[in-house]
């Protein structure tokens, strides 16, 4: 529940404080937070078999408890300079977030005052069908990161399952997953510095990783020897890595600024969503086949049509603009 509600306002703070460098910033945290991931277990270990469960249980509170004093240190917008705060000095998608900001508030304060506000009121907002009436395309983005989520977390929880049915012993079984986390790492370390170039638009990016990852998947079934399991694990966990970051940024293709925040919150709840249900159908179809080749050949197919899915209808959706801008211009 915590990381949850944490998840989104950290991201949002991004755009909020570097909206030149929306891409950069969010691989940087999410890459700092692949790492925490990685080492928090070795260290709740460490400190488990030092201080006891109980003990390692309150240190790692007080690691939770730093993020209150980097909060405090944030400046507020409204205690930024002049120079921070003029207009020419802040990127389009800051400016409409705040005119966004204030219509909403106008909005509210005015629906509670008449007293109008009810539970429709509320899933509209939650909803915002305003998004899916003027964007229709925003309903493949955030299904492909239902999708996203499915695949992502299929992999990570049977990659050491997946190589112990093969006959690899556990200690190497283990040693995929390492291998996998840190490429996972640097896939997300990589994608948002890739994506801030532009040298390619993040759609062709968004599917070449998820085809990438569903030609690992396939290749699972011929593969049995640990050297090519290890690299089936760094193509696997650099393509999660890179997806996980890409999730957040795809919406930015489809949507104008002003729809950027309900797009983006809604790509990562459905994200969670497939995280959860991911596990759930993998495992029911090695439980109702008793086997793991099978189970990523299905992570396969549905990576590889959300790769395509997202390719070719993100092309038709800017085909179209394109074409609609140039007559009306």
């Amino acid at each position: 529940m915590g990381y949850g509600l944490v998840t989104f306002p950290t991201h949002m703070s991004l755009l909020e404080y570097f909206p030149d460098m929306f891409e950069i910033t969010t691989s940087v945290i999410l890459t700092a937070g692949g790492l925490g991931m990685m080492t928090l277990p070795v260290a709740a270990e460490e400190l488990r078999l030092t201080y006891g469960w109980r003990g390692a249980m309150l240190v790692m509170g007080g690691f939770s408890l730093h993020a209150l004093v980097s909060c405090a240190l944030f400046r507020p917008r409204g205690q930024r300079t002049v120079a921070e705060s003029d207009s020419g000095h802040l990127g389009t998608s800051y400016r409409s977030l705040v005119e966004e900001e204030r219509s909403h508030s106008q909005q509210n304060v005015s629906s509670m005052t008449c007293g109008e506000f009810s539970c429709l009121d509320a899933a509209r907002a939650l909803m915002n069908i305003e998004l899916f009436q003027r964007h229709p395309a925003s309903v493949i983005v955030i299904f492909a990161s239902f999708l996203t989520g499915l695949t992502y977390s299929s992999w990570i929880i049977f990659v050491i399952p997946n190589a112990l049915s093969k006959g690899i012993p556990a200690g190497k079984a283990v040693t995929l997953a390492t291998i996998g986390g840190a490429s996972n790492i640097l896939g997300r370390l990589l994608a948002g510095f890739f994506s801030q170039a532009k040298v390619v638009p993040d759609h062709f990016t968004y599917a070449f990783i998820h085809v990438c990852a569903a030609v690992a998947f396939f290749l699972n079934i011929v593969v049995d020897s640990f050297s090519l399991l290890a690299v089936l694990s760094v193509v696997n966990g650099f393509t999660c890595g890179a997806g996980v970051v890409l999730n957040p940024l795809l919406p930015k293709v489809i949507v104008p600024d002003s729809f950027f925040v309900s797009a983006i919150s809604l790509a990562y709840l459905n994200f969670g969503i497939g995280e959860g249900i991911g596990g759930l159908i993998m495992g029911a179809v090695f439980d109702s086949t008793g086997s793991y080749n099978l189970a990523f050949a299905v992570a396969g197919l549905v990576d590889l049509s959300c790769g395509l899915l997202v390719l070719i209808s993100v092309s038709v959706f800017r085909c179209f603009n394109e074409q609609r801008t140039t007559k009306d211009n």
